[in-house]
C-alpha cells in the first residue's frame, strides 16, 4: 500500500539487447550512461551503458543507431548475446520509507541516484538505523528519514521537472535545430537541454519559430506532471537545494551565455 503515496511518472516498456564486441571510442565510456538525442531514430534518443564484462546494454533501435556513419564503426564486430522484454513504472520517490518495523531502501523507494553508489550508501545507513531500534534507542528510523530526504535528489519535485525536461525537450525538433541548441552552449559545461529549458528566450531573436516550438514543449510537459508531483507536501519543494535549484551550487563554475 506503499505505492498509494507515490505519483505514477511515467511507464515505459521495450526490448532491451546485451552486445559484446562493442568498440566505443569515447573516453572512460565504460563508467557511464551515455543518451544520444536524434529525432531520425525510433523515438528520438538511444542509449548505451555498461554491464559485466566486455559488454553493452543497448535500447531497442540499436540497429538504427549503428547505421548512423559517425558511430556505425563501433558496431562492425558486435553481435548479440541476449534479448529481454522490459516494462517499468516511473514513480515519485517515497518520502517516508518506513512501515512499521519495515524500512524500504534503495531504489525500492525511489528510483536513478540508488542504482548504485546510492544503494551503497542506503544500506549502510539502513543498517546503522536498524542496529539502533533493535537495540531500544529510538530515533534510528527517523534520522534515516531525515537523511534519506536530504541525500537524494528525487525527494524534491524539482528533480522530475529537471528530468522530464532534459528526456523530453528534443522530441518536437529537427536534427539542424537541436545542433543550433548545442552550438550555442559550445564550450560550456552544461546539459544543453537544461540550460535551454531554463532560458529559451535565448533563441527568440534569431529562431521565433523554433522558440515558440521549446515553449511549448516546456509547458506540455510540466502540466504533464502536475498530476504525479501533487503527491509531494509544499515543504519539500527547495527542501534540498534551495528555490534556485542545484544550478544556485554551480552558478560560480558554470556560465553560458543569458545566464547573467
Amino acid at each position: 500500500g506503499l505505492n498509494k503515496k507515490r505519483g505514477i511518472v511515467s511507464q515505459v516498456d521495450g526490448i532491451f539487447s546485451i552486445l559484446e564486441g562493442v568498440e566505443c571510442t569515447i573516453p572512460e565510456h565504460q563508467y557511464s550512461w551515455m543518451h544520444f538525442d536524434n529525432p531520425n531514430l525510433p523515438g528520438g534518443s538511444f542509449g548505451l551503458g555498461t554491464v559485466a564484462g566486455n559488454t553493452k546494454f543497448v535500447f531497442t533501435n540499436w540497429k538504427e543507431f549503428a547505421r548512423l556513419p559517425m558511430y556505425a564503426p563501433w558496431f562492425r564486430h558486435a553481435q548479440v548475446v541476449s534479448q529481454k522484454p522490459w516494462l517499468a513504472t516511473l514513480r515519485t520517490s517515497l518520502r517516508e520509507p518506513v512501515a512499521g518495523n519495515v524500512l524500504i531502501i534503495g531504489d525500492a523507494a525511489g528510483a536513478w541516484d540508488t542504482w548504485r553508489q546510492g544503494a551503497i550508501a542506503c544500506g549502510y545507513m539502513a543498517v546503522k538505523a536498524i542496529e539502533k531500534e533493535l537495540n531500544g534507542k529510538k530515533g534510528g528510523y527517523p534520522e534515516y528519514i531525515e537523511w534519506w530526504q536530504k541525500a537524494f535528489y528525487f525527494n524534491e519535485p524539482g528533480f522530475y521537472k529537471r528530468a522530464a525536461l532534459a528526456s523530453g525537450i528534443f522530441k518536437k525538433c529537427t536534427a539542424e535545430e537541436i545542433d543550433y541548441i548545442y552550438l550555442i552552449f559550445e564550450g560550456h559545461p552544461v546539459v544543453p537541454q537544461l540550460a535551454i529549458s531554463k532560458n529559451p528566450e535565448l533563441v527568440n531573436k534569431d529562431r521565433p519559430e523554433l522558440y515558440e516550438k521549446l515553449k511549448n514543449t516546456i509547458e506540455q510537459i510540466l502540466v504533464s506532471l502536475e498530476p504525479a508531483l501533487a503527491v509531494f507536501p509544499p515543504e519539500a519543494e527547495g527542501s534540498i537545494f534551495g528555490d534556485g535549484g542545484p544550478e544556485e551550487y554551480l552558478g560560480p563554475w558554470i556560465t553560458y551565455p543569458g545566464s547573467d
